[in-house]
């Protein structure tokens, strides 16, 4: 081939790739014109919906201020805001036509039915008919908002769809570009040596990144090893701990039972009697203490303990601690005392029951690690509305603790060392479940000791709105008319479902004591056959849960579904919340736990013949 040819053919191939570089360059300049169009319409509609979601919820605010009884709604206004959203919707036609004709048409329907609505509202008189008429505005104004949120996801949609073509489109050129450019053998192999070039680099990072990855891991097996490991450490040591601590009473318990089973004579009798009962029900509290424990711990664990918000005196709650442990401080020498520098509100809302759990816990801790001194309690109040709260310091001139022991003071299963295990006693769990009960009544719990100088515990709590409420620096004491305890339920008669015979006796012997007639029967379908006899007249039933033939929650069910409406109690020791929550739930009006406390049983007795007396009263 002559060079003239040559120059003809390198001519030709020059004007090809250069028109080939121009068509190229020109349908992606229109690909690209037309994604930043879609994703600029797919914006001013995203704007425009935004506007009418705003509008709409305006709207709504005004029409739940009239609801709430806060303002009166002008439908004249509503009209403006409701043309301002079905102007600002209309924008979405070029946008969402070709993508979802579907939803724009329930977006529509959802505008007109808002239209009506607000008629009916402008037609109601005012009264009930508005108020339905406002509810009913506020249903279809919530079916628009849902209707625009919806509209405006698509929209949205719709643009990153854009935003990705015109990526897409941005990078097609350069590279259609560099292809026809760079057309030929020389090029291809330039390439192939850059991108050889490029791979070695990158592979030589990941595998260093990787070997880093598996030092790292490695790492982290071993730590989590070595947390497990000290995890079952702690465990088996607490084991050990609560096996200790329910050994020992359960060793007086047996003992002191073998005692009262040998019986006794002569003027020690007596005397061995009464310190025998005394020593079986107090270590059997303390077993009880234990097993609550552990239960509020598993409780607090799962994330399913709660605490209620009822109106109770503050100072009644430390009164009743100290009066309670008044005894066993007065067997330590120690003094207790309770100081409120400034007056307190006189209510609060918060739980009671848990708040009294922390505190006995703090005094008794108190109490236990002095030997004679002084342990205070002493109550203020700071701050002011939402952030007021409650302040209990308990502080004791005891052992003291170092700042060691301070650090994991508050970790289940601690205690200072083995050997104040040994000398006093104790689970390991009481100041965590006092600092997370603390904190779920919306405050918190923080120690502070030294060796040799006593502790200071602050519980702090939530008290709920205290405005106006009076204070008061002690208890009132108000006048309690005295009660016949001789037999106060003396004519209640009550059939007690349980299958245990030493719990029967117990029950018998509880009852009749207390003036009750009692029947016994031992399982659910021996209570069905009872209740559908006609002389059935009780005024109570006592229901176990666990019992053979039939158990109580399947009985409960199906007395309720005859129509009985005798009051059900529940006697079970089944403790936790689920089974509280299943026995309610079958038709049980109370529900108690064992072992019996005698005094909430009778009063829960008491509580529920009195409501049905009140019942049976009412109805005849």
């Amino acid at each position: 081939m002559s060079l003239t040819w040559k120059l003809i053919f390198g001519f030709l191939f020059a004007l090809v790739l250069q028109v080939a570089q121009m068509l190229t360059s020109g349908y992606f300049t229109a690909k690209m014109q037309a994604a930043s169009g879609q994703v600029s319409d797919a914006l001013t509609a995203c704007l425009a919906v935004q506007g009418a979601i705003d509008a709409v919820r305006d709207l709504q605010q005004r029409v739940d201020a009239e609801s709430a009884g806060k303002g009166s709604f002008d439908v004249a206004v509503g009209r403006v805001y409701l043309e301002e959203v079905q102007r600002q919707a209309s924008a979405l036609a070029g946008p969402l036509d070709a993508s979802d004709r579907h939803g724009l048409e329930v977006l529509r329907r959802c505008l007109s039915r808002a239209g009506r609505g607000l008629e009916d509202v402008a037609a109601a008189p005012v009264g009930e008919s508005r108020k339905d008429a406002l509810l009913y505005l506020t249903d279809d104004l919530g079916e628009v908002e849902q209707a625009l949120s919806r509209a405006q996801v698509r929209l949205r949609a719709v643009g990153l769809t854009g935003i990705e073509a015109e990526r897409v489109v941005h990078d097609l050129p350069f590279r259609g570009a560099l292809l026809i450019t760079l057309a030929g053998v020389l090029v291809m192999a330039l390439f192939v040596v850059w991108y050889r070039r490029q791979m070695v680099v990158p592979i030589q990072l990941a595998w260093a990144e990787l070997e880093q990855r598996v030092q790292d891991r490695t790492a982290e097996l071993a730590a989590a090893r070595d947390a497990a490991d000290a995890a079952n450490q702690t465990k088996t040591a607490f084991l050990a701990n609560i096996s200790h601590e329910l050994r020992t009473p359960m060793t007086a318990i047996l003992g002191y039972s073998d005692l009262l089973a040998d019986g006794g004579s002569g003027p020690d009798a007596a005397r061995l009697l009464q310190e025998s009962v005394a020593t079986i029900r107090r270590n059997a509290q303390a077993m009880v203490a234990i097993v609550n424990d552990l239960l509020d711990m598993s409780k607090l664990e799962a994330g399913k303990l709660q605490v209620e918000r009822i109106a109770c005196s503050p100072l009644q709650v430390v009164d009743d601690v100290l009066g309670l442990l008044r005894t066993k401080a007065a067997a330590r020498k120690v003094v207790l005392r309770s100081v409120v520098p400034e007056p307190v509100p006189e209510q609060v809302q918060t739980d009671p029951l848990r708040l009294r759990q922390v505190l006995i816990n703090l005094v008794d801790n108190a109490i236990k690690f002095s030997d004679g001194g002084e342990v205070t309690v002493t109550v203020s109040f700071a701050g002011a509305g939402d952030a007021a709260e409650l302040q209990f310091e308990v502080a004791d001139r005891g052992i003291g603790m170092p700042a060691s022991v301070l650090a994991r003071l508050f970790q289940p299963f601690e205690q200072a060392d083995v050997s104040t295990t040994r000398r006093y006693g104790g689970t390991g769990l009481g100041l965590a479940i006092s600092r997370q009960l603390a904190r779920l009544l919306g405050g918190d719990l923080v120690a502070a000791s030294a060796v040799g100088h006593g502790s200071r515990f602050r519980l702090t709590v939530a008290t709920g709105a205290v405005d106006g409420v009076p204070r008061a620096k002690s208890v009132r004491a108000e006048g309690v008319p005295a009660a016949d305890t001789s037999r106060p339920l003396a004519g209640v008669t009550v059939l007690v479902v349980e299958d245990g015979p030493d719990n029967q006796r117990l029950l018998r012997h509880l009852l009749e004591r207390a003036g009750c007639t009692i029947e016994l029967v031992g399982n659910g379908q021996l209570c069905l056959d009872r209740m559908a006899a006609p002389a059935a007249t009780f005024d109570v039933v006592l229901m176990d849960m666990q019992m053979p033939v039939m158990d109580g929650i399947t009985a409960t069910r199906a007395l309720r579904q005859r129509g009985c409406r005798v009051p059900i109690v529940s006697l079970t020791a089944n403790a936790m919340q689920a089974d509280r929550e299943a026995c309610l739930a079958a038709g049980c009006d109370a529900f108690l736990t064992k072992p019996i406390d005698r005094k909430k049983l009778l009063a829960t007795i008491a509580e529920w013949r009195g409501r049905r007396c009140g019942v049976v009263a009412a109805t005849t």
